[in-house]
């Protein structure tokens, strides 16, 4: 049963909740606070040239622990961040770094083990005004047991504040570790597709050239509402690896079932997004993601 976004089906049904920090250590980043497997800050680098602020959540974990993707696979919590109470905030956007998969023997999710920093964009409405940002974090951490957490961040971030260079690392870092449109004809790529009956639902066998990559692997994360499994990895012979995706979960109109795919090699990530025609058996390309 997917377990995605109902705190309390979870092994323990509590949350942890944090108040933000009173004393920042830094004017644009905020103190560590203490989640079950964790922990969790807002750091902001500054001002972009199109007038955002550069900002991202991080969240440290403790060894054995792990917290999820922006879609978490067949179980868990994707983080989910709300900014009820800002200030002059038009939107923010927040990007995810490539993911890893996680088998408990009983179901798979795509996770994150060793912490993550997630991108953040924060767009003013009037960029010659200050931003007063309250942001609440809930997402979920997993050991033995799976706890939801949440943290509350309060920021007054000035219309033209003085760059932070330790937070400009950190998002730098993450950034080049965002899943890049995926390219026809170079780089780790999909190259092929083919439909065939399942048990129970239509598959999509999936071949992507990888190179010379160690590892790869591909993640799908299909519509709103969408449960789907993760692509079954296939054989690999030599620069070329496949993975037989089920449909059963995805939601959308059968004529145009939407499907992001991610591949994800020790070389980098890349994605494409999809529209499935389920009673024609073909797919074909649609644009490029847009920055998450």
């Amino acid at each position: 049963m997917f377990l995605r976004f109902a705190a309390q089906r979870l092994a323990v049904p509590c949350s942890v909740l944090l108040l933000a920090g009173t004393a920042p250590a830094s004017a644009l980043i905020t103190e560590w606070q203490m989640v079950e497997g964790g922990a969790v800050r807002l750091v902001v680098a500054g001002k972009a040239p199109d007038g955002s602020y550069e900002a991202g959540l991080e969240i440290a974990l403790d060894p054995e622990w792990h917290t999820y993707w922006r879609y978490p696979g067949e179980t868990g919590i994707p983080l989910e961040l709300s900014y009820e109470g800002s200030a002059n905030l038009a939107h923010g956007t927040l990007s995810f770094p490539a993911p890893e998969r996680y088998d408990d023997g009983f179901s798979q999710s795509i996770v994150y083990t060793s912490g993550v920093l997630m991108p953040l964009r924060l767009m003013p409405e009037a960029a010659e005004k200050p931003l007063k940002l309250q942001a609440k974090a809930f997402f979920g951490v997993c050991n033995k047991i799976c706890v939801p957490a949440e943290a509350l961040f309060s920021l007054d971030l000035a219309s033209d504040p003085q760059p932070d260079r330790i937070a400009a690392r950190l998002i730098n870092t993450a950034r080049a570790a965002l899943p890049v449109p995926m390219q026809e004809t170079e780089g780790p790529r999909l190259t092929g597709f083919s439909f065939r009956e399942g048990k129970t639902a239509l598959k999509l066998d999936i071949t992507a050239d990888v190179g010379d990559a160690v590892t790869a692997d591909l993640f799908a994360e299909g519509g709103a509402d969408s449960a789907n499994g993760l692509p079954k990895p296939g054989e690999r012979n030599g620069s070329t690896a496949r993975w037989s995706l089920s449909l059963k979960g995805l939601s959308g109109p059968e004529e145009a079932l939407p499907l992001r795919l991610v591949l994800v090699t020790d070389a980098g990530a890349a994605e494409a997004t999809y529209e499935i025609d389920s009673r024609s058996r073909s797919i074909r390309r649609t644009n490029d993601p847009a920055e998450r």
